[in-house]
């Protein structure tokens, strides 16, 4: 599949909720060395088919067309995946499922029989076996997840196959396999995700500028290899940018929560998109409660209709200048999947 950039206006008039991202829960059977999942509290609340069912159907109403099931922890393994994807399937709605691939094959083969996936993101962060394993800290996780990607193929011919890419110190040498392996097993695209703020993990500036210079050399090598990376050149040099302390050389400008919404199951919080949930002042990015509130009084609520006014003006809400590409760019193209 040939992916396009979504010409998605920040400055238009905000459209229907198209695009629902749910966490439904934190839970996760890995262990990565640059998470921190785990340090979190258990889940607060476990939502039944009841609440699924009203909350899935609220956001239909509202003109929504694809949820995305995502972290939080790992999607797959929650009790309420299977509930979930059957909501999905009664309501015609489309998927797209964020996943570790560990229960990649047996979800596909199992809970999604029927469902219109429409795109499947899978964490790969080596080309080596043992060496995405160490980092995951899971067993066999590389081999699960490359025999799920294969099932999905299988399954849902029409499903577009993204693999997000955790860069760090020690992989950032190895983009060129990595980008090999990616069309190896059928990967339409690469999301490369740079870690921040993990000392030991992260970049150190110099390689980022080395990154930033080396990669219209990577771009043409994705090319012929038929791979779409989700970032622009310009992308990866405004981040070495940053980490310098210097001016980015272009502005992001947050298509969110134009188009979108992001719901925290476990404790029912709404956000404008998954990479707000920790974000502060809490006041600026928590939206609403879909376990006190309906989705629409949410969607047209003033704490939404606020954050859209920030997020087009040039003030930061505290989100702008933190924003990489990974969140940017990847998104954006994932609302561009709306059928």
């Amino acid at each position: 599949m040939r992916w396009r950039v979504a010409d998605l206006d920040a400055h238009a008039a905000p459209a229907a909720l198209q695009y629902l991202y749910v966490s439904l829960s934190n839970l996760c059977n890995a262990h990565c060395s640059y998470c921190d999942v785990h340090s979190e509290p258990p889940p607060v609340r476990a939502a039944g088919e009841p609440d699924l069912r009203r909350l899935f159907g609220e956001a239909q109403e509202l003109g929504c067309r694809l949820v995305h099931f995502l972290g939080g922890g790992e999607p797959l393994i929650a009790e309420t995946f299977p509930i979930a994807a059957r909501v999905c399937r009664e309501l015609g709605l489309g998927v797209v499922i964020t996943t570790n691939g560990s229960h990649l094959e047996r979800a596909v083969e199992r809970d999604l029989s029927g469902v219109a996936l429409r795109t499947v993101i899978v964490s790969l962060d080596s080309h080596l076996a043992a060496r995405h394993d160490q980092v995951r800290g899971l067993r066999r996780l590389h081999d699960r997840a490359l025999a799920g990607i294969a099932m999905c193929r299988r399954s849902h011919p029409d499903a577009t196959v993204v693999i997000n890419h955790v860069v760090t110190c020690d992989n950032v040498d190895q983009l060129e396999p990595m980008f090999e392996r990616c069309a190896e097993i059928g990967a339409c695209a690469i999301n490369l995700i740079p870690v921040k703020d993990r000392p030991g993990a992260e970049m150190s500036g110099d390689r980022k500028l080395a990154l930033a210079t080396d990669m219209p050399r990577l771009r043409r090598i994705a090319e012929d290899l038929d791979l779409k990376v989700l970032c622009s050149d310009r992308d990866v040099a405004d981040f070495a940018r940053r980490s310098q302390g210097q001016p980015v050389l272009r502005e992001y400008r947050c298509v969110y929560p134009r188009y979108a919404l992001y719901v925290d199951l476990p404790t029912g919080k709404v956000h404008p998109c998954d990479c707000t949930v920790h974000r502060r002042p809490a006041s600026t990015f928590e939206l609403g409660d879909v376990w006190s509130q309906p989705l629409a009084e949410i969607w047209a609520g003033e704490p939404t209709r606020s954050l859209r006014d920030i997020l087009i003006s040039p003030r930061d809400p505290g989100c702008k200048r933190d924003c990489d590409w990974a969140n940017m760019q990847a998104n954006t193209m994932l609302l561009e999947r709306v059928p």
